[in-house]
């Protein structure tokens, strides 16, 4: 009857978690030790229940002189039993059984994860534009029905995904929608939130995308090329559309960008540093800081190899 039960309960999706708990009638009061534990000559061997729910998690129990329900050993009995299973002998079943729930829970929480980012990754592999944008809406939709999909990794991966098809409202949605809460608030998710934000440009968007990064770059780990040349693009973006008479965003732009050059070189920070001097009215003749990320440039663009085979936006 309880292998029926049991598969009754698998024949469902969500149920195949199973736990058995078993009261051991083979050791009356436990004979619990000085430590309290069991003696480890609990029963006389693997019983019909045992061996039958050998492949699901297993407990066995029985009542100490206090009233107490304590686990038994099961270390040795069954070929099933792990070295944990013993280690949790004479301890209190709602103490163990707490525990198993917990393991559960977690190892749920990460299977649904990797379920959904595996969809989210053949969804980028096959669709475009459009299509991936309802098969994107879809996803996002099973987040809302199951917390237990609501984790950061999932929240940059979708990000991401909006950011590929160009759709910055659905980025800034999916932050809006929860602003505080923990998942939102880690870094990477509020520095893409930050790149939408000014993608999108609505009235008072750069403004809050560099209260956003200012905030960030004020921890030092969040101090690499990523943040420092956002808060960049962010000036740069403002002086542009200022018609080039923004001389204050362009110099933010170019403490930015020269900040993040200097953290680790690279082509986009090079680039923009070296054009925005340019502009600002400096020379190579004159400027040993130009000439020194010139010469940077053509070193990182060298380690890439041949110059006509390479197909690189910030290369070429």
């Amino acid at each position: 009857m309880l292998s029926y039960h049991i598969g009754l309960r698998e024949n469902f999706d969500d149920m195949k978690q199973n736990v058995v708990t078993f009261i051991d009638q083979d050791v009356p009061k436990c004979g619990l030790g000085r430590r309290g534990s069991l003696h480890p000559s609990v029963g006389n061997g693997p019983t019909n229940v045992q061996l039958s729910c050998s492949s699901y998690i297993y407990i066995p129990y029985c009542v100490d002189e206090e009233g107490v329900a304590r686990t038994a050993d099961t270390s040795g009995l069954l070929p099933s039993s792990s070295q944990s299973d013993s280690q949790h002998c004479g301890n209190e079943l709602r103490k163990r059984f707490k525990k198993v729930l917990q393991d559960i829970q977690i190892a749920t929480r990460k299977h649904y994860k990797e379920f959904f980012l595996k969809q989210l990754r053949k969804s980028r592999e096959k669709l475009k534009g459009e299509e991936l944008k309802v098969e994107l809406e879809q996803l996002r939709g099973m987040i809302d029905e199951d917390p237990r999909l609501f984790t950061a990794e999932i929240i940059l991966n979708l990000l991401l995904s909006y950011r590929d098809i160009q759709d910055y409202q659905s980025m800034i949605e999916l932050v809006d929608k929860l602003p505080d809460h923990q998942q939102m608030q880690k870094p990477p998710i509020q520095m893409w939130y930050a790149f939408a934000l000014n993608r999108r440009n609505c009235p008072g968007d750069k403004d809050k995308a560099l209260a956003i990064m200012e905030e960030q770059l004020k921890q030092q780990e969040n101090q690499v090329p990523d943040f420092l040349c956002l808060c960049g693009r962010i000036y740069k973006d403002k002086y542009v559309e200022s018609d080039y008479s923004d001389n204050d965003s362009r110099d933010k732009a170019i403490r930015w960008y020269r900040e993040g050059f200097q953290v680790q070189p690279n082509e986009y920070a090079g680039i923009n540093l070296a054009t925005l001097l340019v502009i600002s009215g400096k020379t190579f003749a004159a400027s040993s800081e130009l000439r020194h990320i010139g010469m940077t440039l053509n070193t990182l663009i060298g380690r890439k190899g041949n110059l006509e085979a390479q197909q690189d936006y910030w290369v070429v």
